[in-house]
């Protein structure tokens, strides 16, 4: 599953007012995003 917006909105998955968290925001969940994977024991996916 993209994360990337270019592949949200090929999918149609954004609202037209468009994505809901800026670029800003996602950079700075990164690091929390990535620990609860981590803590999660899913197995780790290539980040592109």
């Amino acid at each position: 599953m993209a994360l990337t917006a270019t592949g949200a909105e090929a999918d149609g998955c954004l609202p037209p007012e468009g994505p809901a968290f800026t670029t800003e925001q996602l950079e700075s969940l990164r690091p929390l995003l990535i620990d609860v994977v981590r803590s999660s024991g899913l197995p780790p996916v290539a980040a592109n």
